[in-house]
């Protein structure tokens, strides 16, 4: 965890993909154990690191809400220790991190007969009041694991307890805005439409169309996003109703809570032809002047998010002050 103004950094633990408690409280993390064949997540208190859903579950997504932490399961381990992933169907787990009380649902179905199925996946989303979970669900034909055939796609909204609140054709959810809204993100066709559904009404509203797959969108509705430069990449920013806007170079954009700050990375100069290496810095550019600070990751190499990962390797605390990074240390 780097502390933006004191210039620190702290180390957690092993892990990667960090969330954090809209209060602050928590950070909840993947990880896996020493010998790599115990998947669970972690849950840092600010004080101590405890483990939880060891050999028996293996999280791929998280969000935090008010009083809880989804996460999403989608295998089991045999005997030896292995993950077997096609023998459980995905299932989301409501961990509440102040009781460490937790209740599994299981939206999947499948009919292994005729080789139907449906199930659920990240990226999720939850609302500010902790009331609404959104996934996105499919509904296939065939191995589910390979080359599996994909019949229906669609966002669903669901309340903690697994009962349904709204359902919406295509797309992924991105988050909820602050009006209550869910944004909805369809990453197959580019540039990449961002809708605001309301849902009450399910009335959509087109907010960007956004010129590249990687950004991030606030609350409060600002949007930062890269675009490629021959070989340097660039942060805009665009809030609606206006144009967009250069801020600076780098790859990888994340905005504070509030939208006024953005964390993002920068490559180093070319060491291979063809191969440019991360820094191992860290680097933060308040949105009204542009002003950038550099912050050393003494000890790691900077390891950005997987282009294919919606989820990055990095999450600001909600006091806009603390950033949870993933670091690639180095070998003893």
């Amino acid at each position: 965890v780097l502390d933006t103004e004191a210039g620190r950094l702290q180390r957690i633990g092993p892990g990667w993909r960090p969330v954090w408690s809209p209060d602050g409280r928590f950070l909840a993390f993947n990880s896996e154990s020493s010998d790599q064949r115990d998947f669970g997540y972690s849950i840092w208190d600010g004080v101590d690191v405890r483990r939880h859903g060891r050999s028996s579950s293996a999280p791929v997504a998280m969000a935090l809400g008010n009083s809880f932490l989804v996460v999403e399961q989608f295998g089991g381990f045999d005997d030896k220790g292995d993950l077997v992933a096609d023998e459980v169907p995905p299932q989301i787990v409501i961990h509440d991190p102040v009781s460490g009380v937790t209740n599994t649902l299981n939206l999947a179905a499948e009919r292994r007969a005729r080789e139907l199925w449906a199930h659920h996946s990240g990226p999720f989303a939850v609302s500010p009041s902790g009331d609404a979970i959104a996934l996105m669900f499919q509904a296939g034909r065939g191995n589910r694991y390979i080359h599996p055939r994909i019949l229906r796609s669609e966002v669903v909204v669901v309340r903690p307890d697994g009962s349904p609140v709204r359902r919406n054709v295509g797309g992924a959810p991105v988050r909820f805005l602050s009006t209550g809204e869910l944004v909805i993100e369809d990453q197959s066709v580019f540039p990449v439409p961002l809708d605001a559904v309301s849902l009450d009404t399910g009335v959509r509203r087109r907010l960007f169309t956004v010129p590249s797959r990687f950004f991030d969108l606030s609350a409060g509705g600002r949007l930062v996003y890269v675009t490629y430069e021959n070989e340097a990449r660039a942060v805009w920013v665009w809030d609606a109703g206006s144009s967009p806007r250069r801020l600076t170079d780098g790859e990888f954009p994340a905005l504070s809570a509030d939208g006024s700050q953005v964390a993002f990375g920068r490559r180093g100069p070319d060491k291979y032809k063809g191969s440019r290496t991360w820094e191992a810095a860290l680097y933060v550019a308040r949105i009204a002047d542009g002003a950038v600070r550099r912050y050393e990751l003494a000890g790691g190499t900077f390891a950005p998010p997987e282009p294919s990962d919606s989820e990055g390797s990095w999450a600001w605390a909600p006091d806009g002050r603390r950033i949870a990074l993933t670091l690639e240390e180095p070998p003893p």
